[in-house]
């Protein structure tokens, strides 16, 4: 049995595949097992993996008809037969140690059903932001202290490629939402840390390559954009029950409402704008208005020959 097991999933991701598994393998802890789950890739990516890892009896690859991120990961769970599952996408990578750090983690804090560390943000491949200092070294970190930081750094902390969780508590929150691939990692950490503390390690040991072409994050789609709405609604709940500040909710109600505007999802934005109508600025309804009004391409337009 395996100390830790890894769930990648997969779907066109071809040029980033050899980076992903080098990184896997360069890890100094090598107690592991990788589940690969091809979610119908079109791009030769599942070949490329085959490829990459030959020889290699730690990797386990499985096909599935296209369905989601949400249900490749969820199948990558059931697959699963360690305690501890780390998430790794394929254009992602880890620094040497982050396993090793993720397995301390999970030997130091047994009542931990989340895990995780800091991390680096590489934009356009060159531009490079740490993740450091995110709960004022403090671990672990109770549900409101994740919210806490959620708040003061105007996003949330984790990011999926720098976190592990247990299994039999992935199982219990039923997984990663089916049918949401925008925000579902999301609404599995606050799942999570309603069900006990974050363990975290301050060292940045994930690299999140942000803004790669062909990511839902830069091109949602229109039925991404709409089950979204279920983060907001789930962060609506933990404002409620006096754990997440207000301007977290608001921020992301923004931020769908961006989603909306950008999909041209007019009747939909019309109905968040009656539904909280107290939750948004003059601006914010100005700019939402037009766009339901139809107008605010129009206006774009004007104010570019001007």
């Amino acid at each position: 049995m395996p100390e830790v097991s890894i769930v990648v999933p997969l779907y066109n991701k071809a040029g980033y595949v050899e980076r992903c598994v080098a990184s896997i393998r360069s890890q100094t802890f090598a107690d592991f097992e990788v589940i690969v789950v091809d979610d119908g890739s079109t791009d030769t990516s599942f070949a490329d993996f085959e490829r990459a890892c030959v020889g290699d009896a730690r990797f386990r690859l499985v096909r599935q008809p296209n369905g989601g991120v949400s249900k490749a990961r969820n199948a990558g769970i059931e697959h699963a037969r360690a305690d501890i599952i780390a998430f790794l996408d394929a254009d992602d990578e880890w620094s040497p140690g982050y396993l090793a750090a993720i397995a301390a983690l999970a030997r130091r804090h047994p009542d931990a059903p989340l895990l995780g560390t800091a991390y680096q943000i590489v934009q356009g491949g060159t531009d490079v932001h740490l993740r450091q200092g995110l709960f004022d070294g403090v671990s672990p970190v109770d549900v409101h202290g994740f919210f806490a930081a959620w708040s003061r750094l105007g996003g949330c902390p984790l990011f999926i490629g720098a976190t592990a969780a247990r299994r039999a508590d992935l199982l219990a929150i039923g997984g990663f939402e089916l049918g949401m691939n925008l925000g579902e990692e999301l609404l599995a950490f606050i799942r999570l840390a309603e069900r006990g503390p974050l363990a975290f390690d301050d060292r940045p040991l994930a690299i999140y390559h942000l803004g790669l072409a062909g990511t839902l994050a830069t091109s949602p789609s229109p039925a991404a954009i709409r089950n979204h709405l279920k983060l907001v609604v789930e962060l609506e709940r933990q404002v409620a029950l006096g754990r997440c500040p207000q301007g977290v909710h608001r921020r992301w109600l923004g931020l769908h409402a961006g989603y909306l505007m950008q999909a041209g999802q007019r009747a939909e934005l019309f109905r968040l704008l009656v539904q909280s109508p107290a939750q948004f600025r003059a601006r914010q309804w100005m700019a939402a208005l037009l766009e339901v009004a139809g107008m605010r391409g129009a206006l774009r337009r004007l104010m570019g020959r001007a």
